[in-house]
């Protein structure tokens, strides 16, 4: 696990535990793949309850709030990417 957050899923409270998490930067026609050539982003979490993963409410999972989900998780790594970068400059000088 990387990290995890709280979150809720048909008004169940639960964690959102993040498994892996990897951003492929676009590289243009430097790649011999389209798909790396575009960038992408692969995302994977599970969801917990009281220390137990909860299958059948991973289940319920829509489009709609794995979007929403998988958008706090980008926030998420963005704000970890800024503070490492915050940290790195300022340990510099």
């Amino acid at each position: 696990m990387l990290y995890k957050f709280d979150w809720e899923l048909d008004g169940v409270p639960c964690e959102i535990r993040v498994t892996n998490f990897f951003r492929q930067k676009p590289l243009g026609r430097l790649s011999d793949d389209w798909v790396d050539g575009q960038g992408y982003v692969d995302i994977e979490y599970e969801v917990w309850i009281n220390g137990e993963r909860a299958e059948d409410l991973e289940s319920l999972i829509d489009d709609a709030e794995n979007a929403r989900i998988e958008a706090e998780i980008l926030q998420e790594e963005k704000r970890r990417d800024k503070a490492s970068r915050d940290e790195h400059y300022s340990s510099r000088y």
